[in-house]
């Protein structure tokens, strides 16, 4: 069997079905491959919640998603708003805290379990009767720029304008594009996990910086009259190989004490997952009847809380690139990467300016020294006492840049 879109989208995570519903929306005949949909995935579901996995999302992203009728009555029950952020150097005395207030905002985002919006989306592409190819792996990609092949591991084939790469930070596409990464090794795992604390979370993101990673706790809607938040711990691989192996009461001692009793003890803690950290970063964005958007693209330390907010403002400026083109007709060549240079060289910078600053956050965190600890405690309060930078800083985690 051999079909046939304008455009076709690998990958329906969530910035490859938002993509998706973008293109549709903007009158695109577009196709979606997703190997595996979401009934095939492996349920992270715990005990504490809905998904151990959560997602950090801003007020642009919250309203790209409500634009596209995707946040709904479920979204916001299974979400929790958060109008405080308050960030410390764990080995000193320095902090930063920001408020919704400030900067003159409902609120700061929202925190919302993965599975959730994942299968809210996945209903709003059926319910706008997007095409949905799903089960089937691409195995081979003949590029052009008028029209590229995909070959499908049933040996069917589609062909496409032009090919969205969103297939996450292991690309397929990406590989068989050609494309190469630089990618750094942290040294780090995460462990993710759900966590009931014995007092209130006050709506507010916490997040404590420690010489082996930062630990973050984020808040979640209240369940039966428990206090619940999303935990992401980053450690050291060995020193996480340790704590991963800990039971329930073990862990939730080690976490109490790592959060320094902030919240007067963890009444319980889900399973968790661990995941090694790598930061990686595709040389290109563009190629022959390809383009890259999301973790295809750039892969972050989660610490930032940027991840998914970066792949959403990809698809913006994508579906901006692309319009003059669409609405014109110009529909022969999309796969030519000339459209796209500047999508790339947009999107590329400020992807590559966050990942910069991400590793530097974590050597500056990570360093021992005397003379930097003092410095980054200061730099800390320094920013704290200055409204201009922390409104700027407010500025990009809003999604305003």
């Amino acid at each position: 069997m051999t079909g046939h879109a304008t455009i076709a989208v690998v990958g329906a995570g969530v910035v490859g079905a938002v993509t998706a519903l973008m293109l549709h929306r903007a009158g695109v005949d577009v196709v979606v491959l997703e190997q595996r949909p979401p009934e095939a995935v492996a349920p992270t579901v715990g005990t504490l919640g809905e998904d151990l996995r959560t997602w950090a999302l801003s007020p642009a992203s919250l309203a790209l998603l409500d634009e596209l009728d995707v946040w709904d009555a479920s979204c916001r029950a299974a979400s929790c708003s958060y109008h405080g952020m308050e960030v410390w150097d764990g080995e000193g005395t320095g902090r930063i805290s920001f408020t919704a207030a400030e900067a003159q905002v409902p609120e700061l985002g929202r925190i919302l379990p993965n599975q959730v919006l994942v299968t809210r989306l996945w209903d709003a592409l059926a319910r706008d009767g997007i095409r949905c190819v799903d089960g089937r792996a691409v195995v081979a990609f003949e590029a052009a720029a008028t029209r590229s092949t995909l070959t499908l591991d049933d040996a069917t084939t589609l062909t496409a304008g032009l090919v969205v790469a969103a297939d996450g930070g292991d690309s397929k596409m990406r590989d068989l594009a050609g494309i190469e990464v630089d990618e750094e090794d942290t040294g780090q795992r995460a462990i993710a996990t759900l966590a009931v604390i014995r007092q209130p979370h006050e709506a507010t993101a916490w997040q404590r910086f420690l010489p082996t990673g930062p630990l973050a706790f984020l808040p979640l809607p209240d369940r039966a009259g428990q206090h619940r938040v999303s935990v992401v711990w980053s450690l050291d691989a060995e020193q996480a190989a340790a704590v991963e192996a800990l039971d329930d009461a073990a862990f939730a001692t080690a976490l109490d004490d790592a959060i320094e009793g902030r919240f007067g003890g963890i009444a319980a803690v889900d399973r968790r997952l661990g995941f090694p950290l790598r930061q990686r970063h595709a040389r290109r964005y563009r190629s022959l009847g390809l383009v890259l958007v999301g973790d295809a693209a750039h892969v972050l330390h989660p610490l930032a809380g940027q991840g998914v907010n970066l792949g959403l403002k990809d698809a913006k400026v994508l579906l901006h690139e692309l319009r003059p083109h669409l609405r014109s007709g110009r529909c022969a060549a999309l796969g030519d990467p000339d459209l796209l240079y500047h999508y790339e060289r947009i999107r590329r910078g400020e992807n590559a300016i966050m990942l910069r600053a991400m590793s530097g956050l974590k050597r500056l965190f990570g360093a021992d020294d005397l003379g930097l600890r003092w410095a980054r405690n200061q730099g800390l309060r320094w920013v704290d006492d200055l409204p201009v930078v922390k409104r700027e800083l407010l500025r990009q985690a809003l999604g305003r840049a």
